[in-house]
């Protein structure tokens, strides 16, 4: 329920008025938390761009630890997503894919809590099959672009209207598209197991 969409009276403290709380019931506390993360995330999103992979680590881990003292439990969550999508980045842009796959198995377990039928957990799966491809360890890459398209399938199943191709059927269709691509990735799984 919002808060603070009352006129105030003479003589009387509207919700909006109180100290300490703002518009949705969101403490100016809590906003300033939120507000600090978002400025660190985007200074570890700079250190990306930058390729100054060191800083956005440290600034990506920074964020994190912000992200952790959010209140509300989806948007702590989503906070996480982030600030994790953005440390895993980082390690594969320097090139240390086991570092990148132990933070990528992290922010899968965050995505959980948080989402349900979400393809981008199909994708974090498929970024978990490629770091295990970079290593050349095809087995584990099949595994993971495996358990992608499962998860891909179920979205599918929720959200499609029709088995038949359907231009309103939005979601499904992008699910679809996704699942082509990661069909490719497992594809070249199974050529160099010899599949």
């Amino acid at each position: 329920v919002a808060q603070g969409t009352g006129t105030a009276r003479t003589g009387s403290t509207s919700q909006q008025d109180r100290p300490g709380t703002v518009h949705a019931g969101i403490s100016k506390e809590e906003l300033k938390i939120e507000g600090h993360f978002d400025e660190i995330l985007e200074s570890a999103r700079h250190g990306l761009v930058e390729k100054d992979f060191a800083r956005a680590i440290g600034q990506a881990e920074s964020a994190l630890d912000f992200a952790r003292q959010i209140q509300d439990q989806y948007q702590k969550y989503k906070a996480m997503d982030n600030a994790l999508d953005c440390l895993g980045n980082a390690y594969i842009g320097m090139q240390k894919f086991q570092q990148a796959e132990a933070v990528y198995k992290r922010r899968l377990e965050v995505k959980r809590k948080y989402e349900e039928f979400e393809s981008s957990i199909a994708g974090n799966l498929q970024m978990l099959g490629m770091l295990e491809a970079a290593q050349g360890h095809w087995e584990s890459a099949e595994s993971f672009y495996l358990q992608s398209n499962k998860y891909l399938d179920d979205c599918i199943q929720h959200f499609k209207k029709s088995d038949d191709y359907d231009p309103q059927d939005i979601v499904a269709n992008d699910d679809r598209r996704q699942k082509s691509g990661l069909l490719l990735y497992l594809a070249v799984a199974y050529s160099h197991e010899g599949k």
